[in-house]
């Protein structure tokens, strides 16, 4: 069954149901949230990831659910990126 989010984007309900229990059966701190649709993902599995350079922190990564969300976050990554 095909679905669309609150951004738009369309997805599979099965395959979002699948990955909210592998989250469920993560630990933690591998646990990130895609900073475009807010969905949570294992970081160790994603697929797409950009580095961006914080405030004053250096380089930070962020992880994404879709080449989509990761070209959203590159065209204009602070509109995604909270402030400190």
């Amino acid at each position: 069954m095909s679905a669309t989010d609150a951004g738009g984007q369309n997805f599979d309900a099965a395959d979002v149901s699948r990955q909210a229990e592998a989250a469920a059966n993560t630990p933690g701190d591998q646990i990130v949230t895609d900073p475009v649709c807010g969905r949570k993902i294992d970081k160790r599995q994603a697929q797409y990831t950009a580095n961006y350079l914080g405030q004053g922190q250096g380089w930070d990564t962020y992880y994404f659910d879709s080449e989509e969300c990761k070209q959203l976050f590159e065209s204009n990554p602070q509109q995604y990126v909270k402030s400190a």
